[in-house]
């Protein structure tokens, strides 16, 4: 969210509290004022933590301190490094280091890093290949305290650069950044100019002239200068001692390749130089733009490539230009230790540590080369993109931040492959659930149609695959407050299952979990015999369900645990039950199943849908202890996995304020209803019904409308 709104409207409530106190120690002997110099004492210390909270809140700090970039060999290069400092010193224009791909320009920046990060307050090291953007809008590579992305409150990723490039400049103007843009090779990219006119040192690199962008500068880099340079890099390098005729044999093919210095580490590692084999090659092995097939396929013919060499390649290939964690790739790949280790030999794999993780990465020009010689494709990548599917089911219990830094690889794996298959559909729909709870609603009802669309298109209308898919597409709407049109995906669902033939023992879990869709819809619009109704078909599938799958023993790797949703079963009823006031049933019920649910692992977020039953049901039988203690559990763990402005955040808030309003709270409860008013405002703009719903009791409330 943006500063301007939240910050006016926290302002408002601290200057609220501010006159309150003023008030309360002003009128002692009426009933609202203080009774006790220690109440008065207690009240000022909490409004003091307020004014800190205020204060915060407010401000925006770049979440980095100088980066620590890995450790690799570096030599040579001295008098390059020695001009980007002076250059930086006389900030002229952004340094850029520009050459053809391979020559070291990202080794250069890397190191410059290395040696004078610490001589600033921050350092960005981001990656200019998707955009640069996309580069600054990603608030994994510039995280910045009180600033995050939200698409209701700016509109677009414009909107969002625009603020983030006044936030930044702003930084600058305070402290000391150094800004590095790696491989940046955009000739026409919107967003240029701000980016180079933040007031910070800015280093580039990019295979492209640098008048391309209107500069007549620059710092070309190519081979090694100098002899020694060059000596340098051979003992690093070369393992064991080199010959006279051997280093003859390296110096020739050094002067046909143009002193290209990721050529010639996969050439010291061929290790034919040793033999005396020597090729005619006048001409660099890459030019300027994009490599020929011929060239590119001279790239790997040093190396007799195993298929499963191959497969880690095509794999990588699509992941994004910064790399991988090797511990995700290797949860995600049938691919062994031992091939990442021989790729990393022969100089096709680059492997460096960030932090305390192994970070996997092929450089632009090798995986250009993959991705025109092994074609990466839905079926070859199959096993790899199914397994990184499914590794996201544990985005409901993880928190946004967590899921945050799987957003490189969900976006890498939708551009690699950006036709889905309809016998991947089931994988495949993960990723528009993944989109949707990081609140990329758009992007996720995209994907999903096209989902639904080749469905439809190898199955017809009415298959249990295309009525699950139906389902699916249902959810992003649901969760993206589409009301309406999530109601007409249900029936589509409904009638889509209804009229298929079943495929396997899935069916009846889908006809549960379609007729319960039904039930809940209902259950919104007041028909509570149409709800029940539906409620009972779908527990009775899934009753049938959950006894087959029990007696023969099968377990569906690809859905959520049987127990989980069994319990959920039984909490529709209790809220039924509830609705329909048989209070004292409906308790007893909703306790035990939260206590069901308690005993399964990885669960804890799903228990704020128990404690909402529970909140409704003790509020209804005037135990407001109880039903406080629940409503802030509820809220703290919605904040935690959610973040502020989730749906369920902003419905766990309006229920903590209908609970102050019925035990006569109501300044309580205003506070909490201007907090979801204010919210949906900005974030849920399309949900007119919620807002003036909770206008309504804000009024009720006696807080004002403006």
């Amino acid at each position: 969210m943006g500063m301007s709104g939240r910050e006016n409207y926290e302002k408002d409530l601290l200057e609220w509290k501010e006159r309150q106190f003023e008030l309360r120690a002003r009128y002692r002997d009426t009933p609202a004022g203080f009774q006790s110099e220690e109440q008065e004492a207690g009240e000022r210390i909490h409004l003091e933590e307020a004014r800190g909270r205020y204060r915060e809140s407010c401000v925006m700090r770049l979440l980095t301190q100088n980066n620590r970039m890995p450790e690799e060999i570096f030599v040579g290069r001295e008098a390059i490094l020695s001009r980007i400092e002076k250059e930086l010193m006389d900030r002229q224009a952004p340094v850029i280091l520009y050459g053809m791909g391979g020559m070291g320009k990202s080794s250069i920046a890397r190191e410059y890093v290395r040696r004078k990060g610490k001589d600033y307050d921050h350092v960005l090291f981001i990656y200019g290949d998707a955009g640069i953007r996309s580069a600054i809008c990603d608030d994994v590579q510039v995280s910045i305290s009180n600033l995050q992305y939200s698409r209701d409150e700016y509109g677009s990723r414009i909107n969002y650069f625009r603020e983030k490039i006044r936030v930044l400049t702003g930084i600058a103007g305070e402290e000391k950044l150094l800004l590095v843009i790696d491989d940046w090779n955009r000739e026409k990219d919107a967003g240029r100019d701000e980016v180079f006119a933040i007031p910070c040192d800015i280093i580039v690199t990019t295979r492209m002239h640098p008048s391309v962008w209107g500069f007549e500068g620059g710092i070309p880099i190519s081979g090694f200068e100098t002899r020694q340079e060059w000596d340098q890099f051979l003992s690093a390098y070369a393992k064991g001692s080199v010959s006279e005729e051997e280093r003859e044999c390296l110096d020739q093919y050094c002067r046909q390749v143009g002193g290209q210095v990721l050529l010639m580490k996969i050439r010291i590692a061929d290790n034919e130089w040793r033999e005396g084999k020597t090729e005619d090659m006048t001409e660099a092995i890459f030019s300027e733009g994009k490599p020929s097939l011929e060239n590119l396929m001279d790239l790997f013919s040093r190396f007799s490539l195993r298929q499963e060499e191959k497969q880690a390649l095509r794999e990588l290939s699509v992941m994004p230009v910064k790399g991988i964690p090797q511990s995700l790739y290797l949860k995600i790949s049938k691919v062994s230790a031992k091939t990442l280790d021989r790729l990393e030999s022969c100089l096709l794999l680059n492997r460096q540590k960030q932090d305390e993780e192994c970070v996997l990465s092929l450089h632009p020009l090798v995986a250009e080369a993959v991705r025109q010689l092994f074609t990466p494709t839905l079926t070859n990548c199959r096993g790899m993109v199914a397994a990184f599917c499914n590794a996201q089911w544990n985005m409901w219990e993880d928190t946004y931040a967590e899921n945050q830094k799987m957003e490189p690889y969900v976006f890498a794996i939708m551009k690699a492959f950006p036709r889905p298959l309809s016998w991947f559909a089931i994988e495949l729909e993960r990723l528009s659930t993944w989109l949707w709870i990081q609140e990329y609603y758009e992007e996720a009802e995209e994907w999903q149609k096209k989902i639904v669309e080749c469905v439809e298109r190898d199955f017809g209308e009415y298959h249990q695959l295309t009525g699950e898919m139906y389902l699916r597409m249902a959810a992003v709407y649901y969760n993206w407050m589409d009301i309406r049109q999530a109601n007409i995906w249900y029936e589509k669902a409904f009638r889509s299952l209804s009229q298929c033939e079943p495929l396997d023992t899935r069916y009846k879990r889908l006809m549960s979990e379609v007729n319960m869709k039904l039930a809940r819809r209902y259950q919104s619009e007041g028909l509570l015999e149409k709800a029940a109704f539906y409620n009972e078909k779908g527990t009775a599938y899934f009753d049938e369900y959950r006894k087959f799958c029990r007696e023969k023993g099968i377990l569906h790797s690809h859905d959520t645990d049987i127990e989980t949703v069994w319990q959920s079963h039984r909490l529709r009823k209790a809220e039924l039950l509830f609705l329909q006031g048989i209070t004292d049933e409906a308790l007893a019920l909703c306790t035990d199943a939260k206590a069901a649910m308690r005993k399964i692992e990885g669960a804890e977020y799903r228990l704020n849908e128990y404690d909402q039953v529970l909140i409704m049901i003790y509020q209804a039988k005037g135990d407001f202890t109880q039903a406080e203690q629940l409503a802030i559990e509820s809220l703290e763990r919605a904040l935690h996995y959610r973040g502020r402005y989730f749906k369920d955040t902003l419905m766990c808030r309006e229920q903590m304020g209908d609970l102050y309003m019925a035990a006569g709270r109501t300044q309580e409860a205003a506070q909490e209803y201007r907090i979801v008013f204010e919210d949906l405002n900005r974030h849920f703009q399309a949900r007119r019904d919620w807002i003036e719903r909770v206008g309504a009791k804000l009024a009720e409330a006696g807080d004002r409308l403006e």
